[in-house]
């Protein structure tokens, strides 16, 4: 695991964290994490210090316009209610290798130079995941199974992966729409089951072909959106 939070000259500290770990050595950095009681919003290093070692957040963790934030890594949070990450200018990861749940919303918006997002051991979002960054390659959430909400990959322009392996049913809309570079589905490939609309449209790199294929093997959507799309 790799944990990197800087903070420019604007910000009261410095803060450099690096968990470039073994599982032993994570371990260790998380035998004192803690719960934590409430919502919380990142603004400056030293709110970053303080979520660093929760387990788990009660409340919303928020984090908006924290241009100075170049990585996020929070190797010992477990679950938190809801999860915001918006115009984070300069935020190029995320990576929370220990997160299993968040009981409400997973947003990670407009967050322009970020290229990854890994929550490798993530099993539940109990509502909507929105995924609209602009430079974002890659999206692994390889064991989550049940989204409570509507799915949004969106506006990722270079966006080539999406690893959802292991999610089955989604309790409600399924947009993916405008991702420029995003040639497959199989990222998706357990998926069997939507209540809402399955809505992909203007990803210039995936065949029309491919989003029929795969909509056939999806039950219970209400309506099928394939537009612009490559024509294969």
């Amino acid at each position: 695991t790799d944990s990197d939070a800087d903070s420019d000259a604007d910000t009261d500290t410095d803060t450099d964290t690096d968990t470039d770990t073994d599982t032993d050595t994570l371990t260790d950095i998380c035998v004192d994490s803690k719960p934590c009681l409430g919502d919380y919003s990142i603004e400056n290093s030293g709110d970053l210090t303080e979520v660093y070692g929760c387990s788990e957040i009660s409340g919303d963790l928020d984090v908006d316009e924290a241009d100075w934030l170049t990585s996020l890594d929070l190797p010992c949070l477990e679950s938190v209610e809801a999860l915001r990450l918006d115009e984070c200018d300069g935020l190029t990861t995320i990576k929370m290798a220990r997160l299993t749940t968040v009981n409400d919303d997973l947003i990670m918006k407009y967050n322009d130079l970020l290229t990854s997002i890994d929550m490798p051991s993530l099993a539940t979002v109990g509502g909507v995941v929105d995924i609209s960054n602009a430079s974002l390659e890659s999206f692994s959430a390889s064991i989550l199974e049940t989204l409570g909400g509507d799915l949004y990959i969106q506006d990722n322009f270079d966006l080539t992966s999406v690893d959802l392996s292991r999610l089955e049913t989604i309790d409600g809309h399924l947009v993916i729409y405008n991702n420029t570079n995003l040639t497959s589905l199989s990222g998706l490939s357990s998926l069997i089951q939507i209540d809402g609309t399955l809505s992909i449209k203007s990803n210039d790199s995936l065949c029309t072909s491919a989003v029929e294929t795969f909509a056939d093997s999806i039950d219970g959507a209400t309506s099928l959106e394939n537009e612009d799309n490559k024509d294969c």
